[in-house]
């Protein structure tokens, strides 16, 4: 089945200088402990965007599922999606 894990939006206030609506923040990894076998795939999606295929490792015997690098930035909305 598909399943779906949708995360907050962060907001983070800070003072950079780049103009309104850059981003500087993104997310590096995703760490999913517990996951009893690997998805056959991962996807991220922006909302209104199209799914990204996303690169992930899993490790049977610790039950561990990590997604590197989705590169989605964190003061937008978006969500992972394990197929």
């Amino acid at each position: 089945g598909v399943q779906t894990c949708a995360l907050p939006i962060l907001a983070l206030v800070q003072s950079t200088g780049l103009p309104a609506g850059v981003t500087t923040s993104f997310l590096e990894r995703v760490v999913v402990y517990g996951v009893a076998k690997s998805p056959a795939a991962v996807k991220a999606t922006p909302t209104g965007g199209s799914a990204v295929d996303l690169e992930f490792a899993y490790d049977k015997d610790a039950q561990v599922l990590m997604v590197r690098k989705p590169s989605m930035a964190m003061d937008k909305e978006w969500s992972l999606t394990f197929l």
